[in-house]
C-alpha cells in the first residue's frame, strides 16, 4: 500500500541537511577540489544529489552554482600550474563546466539573404 499524500516519515532530506551538506562542500571547494564527484565522495554521497536538492529547496540553486564556480575555477588555476595534466583540465572544464576553446559572433541587422543574379556562362574548347 502506498503512502499517503504528504507523508514526511520517508523523506531523506529537510533543508537543514541539505544546508550542511552544502555548507561541507563550500568547504571541500574552497579547499581545492577539483570536481563534484570527489566531494560526493569525501561526503559520502552522489553527485546528483546536488541537483536534487537545489531543484527541491530553491533556495540552494545559487549556492549549488557557486560551488560549481568555485571547482571550476580550481581545475582552471590547477592546469595552469600544472598541478594537474593541463589537456586533463581543459577537458574537464569543457565537459563538465561548459566551456569552449571558440568564439561565437553574433550578426545582427541581416534579414535576408543577398540576391546575385548569374548570367549564362558558355564554355568553348580550345583548338589544338
Amino acid at each position: 500500500m502506498a503512502a499517503p499524500k504528504g507523508n514526511k516519515y520517508t523523506e531523506k532530506w529537510n533543508e537543514q541537511k541539505a544546508k550542511e551538506l552544502f555548507d561541507k562542500a563550500l568547504v571541500l571547494a574552497k579547499n581545492g577540489a577539483t570536481s563534484l564527484v570527489r566531494i560526493a565522495i569525501e561526503l559520502n554521497t552522489y553527485d546528483d544529489v546536488f541537483d536534487y536538492l537545489a531543484d527541491k529547496f530553491e533556495v540552494f540553486r545559487p549556492v549549488k552554482n557557486m560551488l560549481l564556480k568555485i571547482i571550476a575555477n580550481n581545475l582552471f588555476e590547477r592546469g595552469l600550474n600544472n598541478e594537474v595534466n593541463t589537456g586533463m583540465a581543459i577537458f574537464g572544464l569543457k565537459a563538465n563546466h561548459g566551456w569552449e576553446d571558440k568564439q561565437t559572433v553574433k550578426h545582427e541587422g541581416i534579414t535576408e539573404q543577398p540576391k546575385i543574379n548569374i548570367k549564362k556562362i558558355t564554355v568553348h574548347k580550345n583548338k589544338k
